[in-house]
């Protein structure tokens, strides 16, 4: 079942947990990736409370999660959609993304955004296997590593 979530511990523990296990994978650092997920504080992820709306699917506790944020009347980007490890792979991430998808479309919008570490080529091909497109692959002096951002017209 997928609702609304609210920034509690927990949901910020569902997601440093879960892009921590992909940073750990892939050596990422604060150092070599100091933007990823995985090293947000607490006190950023309350701050973003007013501007990303949150969902959360559930298998009795919290497994997964997305956020919405509108950056204009037609477009939005998803944001840090994620699900536990141990429960990969078995479409709870398809379930969510089209929720989102589903979401933003009664609230008008008509492009789907998002940014993602292009060297997760597992993750990469699984966004364009649900409907996404790359936008444009950038490499930033501050990261060791590129960012893939892919959209979705509505």
């Amino acid at each position: 079942m997928i609702s609304p979530l609210e920034y509690t511990q927990e949901t910020y523990d569902v997601i440093h947990r879960s892009f921590y296990e992909i940073a750990n994978t892939f050596n990422m650092t604060p150092q070599n990736c100091p933007g990823n997920t995985a090293f947000m504080s607490y006190a950023y992820f309350l701050n973003q409370k007013n501007k990303i709306q949150l969902f959360g699917i559930y298998d009795k506790n919290l497994v997964g999660c997305i956020g919405v944020e509108k950056k204009s009347d037609v477009r939005y980007k998803i944001k840090w959609l994620c699900v536990l490890d141990e429960y990969r792979h078995q479409g709870y991430g398809k379930l969510l993304i089209d929720f989102s998808v589903q979401y933003i479309k009664e609230l008008g919008g008509k492009k789907v955004q998002l940014g993602m570490f292009y060297e997760n080529q597992v993750l990469h091909h699984w966004y364009l296997n649900n409907g996404f497109q790359v936008e444009q692959i950038k490499a930033y002096k501050s990261n060791d590593f590129k960012i893939c951002y892919m959209e979705m017209l509505l």
